[in-house]
């Protein structure tokens, strides 16, 4: 219902000039990026941590936005793009990581990120931040390296300050306050520290505590800084050619013949499914229209996926594909500063290939903490859940629907199976759904119930049913019966012929990365030893967080970034050191 109602809105927004060019004297949601991350100079390799503001600049000051629910980020070198990645927003808020090839030559690279809100402007103020990669298993360079020939061991690391490297500096007020006991601490130890908010306002933070080395990296302007010079409103009066993704990533695609590569005429005005192999009743619909194309209205999918496209009307000769369209813009960006190598940084990029090379060898996703945001785009009404361990098993799935699940039924209508629900009618009276129930295994919508009849029941760990009138998109459905078998992947289920199957890349997975690694026996060398994206403190509270110092002596930095509900920027940036 949700997507049915969104989609009107975004056809009456079309319609009305106002909605998008400020005509009626409204305010428009003008969108900025800031985005946060766990460090500037990374490896080949390693992954880059993000933390992600995105604020509504239309109104008197910038607030976090409730407009767009995903943002873009691609990692580009002066070649072209190196990685990509979408990162989910709630509320103006999203945290995800960009996994660093190993291939990943060493050079300056400009971050951007952006939302499709952004791009409805005649210019399209991305997100810009410039990340250094040093490559320690090969001998790859970009273009923006330049080696020092006069460089000798005895010369610091540290850049020589430029126009390009000289961040813009302003003083801002100490709104968060640190409780840290001391600014030294032993090895492969836990320390707790607080955060605390001395004012009227909830803040929300990135809190992230690196390793310092002599390495070269560019300086990027703070959260503080970047507010105060990168938030243009230029172009502002903007009409809509791009619909923002107000609920979540909107998957366009084109249907087409294999043969001729045409679209096929009979399927306009069909509808295509489509559904997340694995999720939880993501399953969404659109018409195709006539020149084979469809739009589907998603509420965000997380991780790589794999996707099935069906459209149950399609006759089975018909040998058609299905391709989904890239939402990524690939602007061509500025030029990239020069990264100047050196000698002396053998050493410090010796340690940092080590680490690397260690978190990839043993496995750093051990100390990941992953969260995802729970959503049931459908399945989100009360059920009677059957599991099927607690019966006597029977091979044959009707038999098991026959002995304990007396509110379903099979019923055959000129030789075809149908799975019927039981529910309760308007007036009160008992009754099983006709031909238009929802059958799901595994995420995955089943149209014909012969397949459900033929399936193993002893693959499927439960059945739940659901009663009553579902709308999906522009589809009507009297009951819904999901099976979930025990690996959740569909197992044994041959696909019709009008179905295809589809990788797909969602959004990263917001993850916090807690380094509790106190007990284990594994070496531990990770330059970045906490990274929080998404601390919440309520207005004059605090919040208390903990970390493990690493198997080896060094400098290190924390630091703190986010805003408060007014849209003030909040930084604090300190230092200790591991002996």
């Amino acid at each position: 219902m949700k997507n049915i109602i969104f989609c009107i809105l975004i056809s009456l927004c079309t319609i009305i000039p106002g909605f998008a060019g400020n005509n009626f004297g409204e305010s428009v949601t003008v969108e900025r990026i800031y985005v946060s991350t766990d460090k500037e100079c990374y490896i080949a390799g390693e992954s880059v941590w993000i933390s992600l503001f995105c604020f509504d600049t239309g109104k008197d000051s910038p607030v976090l936005s409730a407009m767009s629910s995903i943002a873009y980020i691609e990692l580009q070198s002066s070649t072209g793009i190196v990685a990509k990645t979408k990162v989910a927003i709630i509320s103006g808020r999203g945290s995800g990581r960009v996994e660093l090839p190993t291939s990943t030559p060493t050079g300056n690279y400009r971050m951007i990120a952006y939302t499709a809100n952004m791009r409805n402007e005649s210019e399209v103020h991305y997100f810009d931040k410039v990340l250094t990669v040093y490559n320690t298993l090969t001998n790859e360079r970009d273009k923006s390296c330049t080696i020092d020939e006069t460089d000798t061991s005895s010369l610091s690391g540290q850049l020589p300050i430029t126009a390009e490297t000289r961040p813009i500096l302003m003083e801002i007020p100490k709104t968060v306050l640190l409780d840290m006991s001391g600014n030294q601490f032993r090895q492969n130890a836990d320390v707790t520290f607080g955060l605390s908010n001395k004012y009227d306002l909830s803040m929300t933070l990135s809190v992230s505590i690196v390793n310092e080395d002599d390495i070269s990296t560019y300086k990027n302007l703070p959260i503080y800084n970047y507010m105060e010079s990168g938030f243009s409103k230029n172009d502002a009066n903007f009409g809509i050619q791009v619909t923002p993704e107000f609920e979540g990533e909107i998957i366009k695609g084109r249907v087409s013949s294999i043969s001729d590569g045409k679209r096929i005429d009979s399927l306009a005005g069909q509808k295509i499914f489509l559904s997340v192999v694995g999720g939880d009743s993501e399953i969404y619909t659109s018409i195709i229209d006539s020149a084979g194309r469809f739009v589907f209205y998603t509420t965000n999918i997380y991780g790589n996926a794999d996707l099935i496209a069906e459209i149950p009307q399609l006759d089975t000769n018909s040998r058609f594909n299905i391709e989904l369209d890239d939402n990524f813009l690939y602007p061509s960006v500025k030029k990239i500063p020069t990264l100047l190598l050196r000698r002396s940084f053998e050493k410090d990029l010796l340690k940092r290939s080590l680490a690397m090379q260690l978190n990839r060898r043993y496995g750093v996703d051990t100390i990941f903490s992953k969260y995802l945001p729970e959503h049931t785009p459908l399945l989100s009404g009360n059920c009677k859940t059957y599991l099927l361990d607690n019966y006597t098993r029977f091979p044959d799935m009707e038999e098991v629907v026959i002995e304990f699940i007396p509110e379903l039924r099979f019923k055959k209508i000129d030789k075809k199976s149908y799975l019927q629900v039981r529910w309760e009618s308007s007036f009160m009276d008992l009754a099983f759904s006709k031909d238009n129930t929802l059958t799901i295994i595994d995420g995955v919508p089943v149209f014909d119930h012969n397949k459900v009849l033929k399936y193993d029941p002893l693959k499927v760990k439960s059945i739940n049913i659901y009663e009553g009138v579902y709308y999906l998109g522009n589809a009507e459905f009297t009951g819904i019966v999901d099976f979930k078998t025990y690996k959740k992947d569909f197992p044994n289920f041959v696909l019709p012929l009008n179905a295809k199957l589809l990788a797909f890349n969602g959004t990263s997975k917001p993850c916090r990365l807690i380094g509790d690694t106190a007990g284990d026996l594994l070496p531990d060398y990770r330059t970045t030893i906490l990274w929080d994206p998404d601390i919440r403190i309520s207005p004059k509270g605090s919040a208390r967080l903990k970390f493990h110092t690493p198997d080896y002596p060094g400098r290190f930095v924390m630091t703190v970034e986010g805003v408060d509900t007014s849209g003030k920027p909040i930084y604090l940036q300190t230092k200790f050191t591991v002996f």
